[in-house]
């Protein structure tokens, strides 16, 4: 009784871990194809990219200001020292 028990539940077990790696290697196939690999790097770059965008205009624009800044004090006959520029 004890072997036909082992003997069956050894079985299942094995046909259960058998189907799982199928779907899984099935699975990794699939997101390895040639469309899905160029859509995910498309995605990518497109997030790098307006990543970057958003970087270089939040930088024109603190350049903006601290060049209207540098201006104003010019116009007031401020003296501009390298000490009052503020480098984060």
């Amino acid at each position: 009784m004890r072997r036909m028990f082992w003997m069956t539940f050894g079985f299942g077990l094995g046909v259960y871990l058998a189907t799982w790696a199928i779907k899984r290697v099935e699975s990794t196939l699939d997101k390895l194809l040639p469309g899905k690999i160029s859509s995910t790097l498309d995605g990518m770059m497109k997030r790098w990219l307006s990543g970057l965008q958003e970087a270089l205009d939040e930088g024109r624009r603190v350049m903006r200001e601290r060049e209207t800044e540098l201006h104003a004090q010019l116009q007031r006959g401020q003296v501009i020292t390298r000490s009052k520029i503020k480098v984060r």
